[in-house]
């Protein structure tokens, strides 16, 4: 059976478990006092190990198993807002593949919109990426960050190289992008509806890298996983 993982984002010698994760643990896993439960330590990329007292809801006796190194490929993943649980499963996908940031962000042509409930939206993917990096046994955690439309995100992404992905364009990624040390890539693609016109000007603008993921077309909630997978592989090879 799988031992139960939870995360935090500093070390502490003693973790006092949440109410959902304590329930989570001791009532739907069944964990008793003294069972091991796995803690990472995102800013040190570190797993320990440590025992589990229900009597204080504790986490115990702290054992370091491994650290990771920072990897000098620096990715982040513009998603528009989709409908149903297309962004949902972007995330699942692209924290499995190792993914550092997800950006979401209300495109012109989205078929969903935030609304009032960006709070909640924000709440659920974050709970969508902790299951998903616990399930890969990941030693960090995607952070979600919410935009209201494309200009704020680029605003927000000033040093980072553009890489958009759009149908009209025939050259794929490893034709296009050179594989740059210390260069932060964000990669962009559209909603169901495509961007809007403006959308693509504004792209243009900033000299963003207009690539093809091949001769068929995508999914939305498809098509962010391809393109990460192909710059990665480009910068391993």
């Amino acid at each position: 059976m799988t031992t139960p993982r939870i995360f935090r984002a500093k070390f502490s010698a003693s973790i006092k478990l949440l109410a959902e994760e304590f329930k989570h643990i001791h009532t739907v896993l069944r964990k008793k006092s003294g069972c091991t439960i796995e803690v990472v330590f995102e800013e040190e990329r570190a797993l320990y190990n440590s025992e589990l007292n229900t009597d204080l809801r504790l986490l115990e006796n702290l054992n370091l198993q491994k650290k990771e190194e920072i990897s000098s490929f620096e990715c982040s993943l513009a998603v528009p807002l989709l409908k149903a649980s297309g962004v949902e499963e972007v995330i699942d996908a692209a924290t499995q593949l190792g993914i550092e940031q997800i950006h979401i962000f209300q495109a012109e042509h989205s078929v969903a919109k935030f609304g009032d409930k960006q709070a909640a939206r924000l709440k659920r993917y974050q709970a969508c990426t902790e299951a998903a990096a616990a399930q890969s046994k990941r030693l960090s955690v995607p952070k979600i960050l919410i935009f209201k439309n494309l200009q704020s995100l680029i605003d927000n992404n000033k040093n980072s190289e553009i890489i958009c992905c759009v149908i009209e364009e025939r050259e794929e990624i490893n034709q296009k992008v050179k594989k740059t040390v210390n260069k932060n890539y964000l990669i962009i693609t559209g909603p169901e509806g495509d961007f809007s016109g403006s959308e693509l000007a504004l792209l243009k603008e900033k000299q963003s890298i207009f690539v093809s993921l091949g001769k068929n077309i995508l999914r939305a909630n498809l098509a962010p996983i391809v393109a990460f997978v192909q710059l990665k592989v480009l910068w391993e090879e």
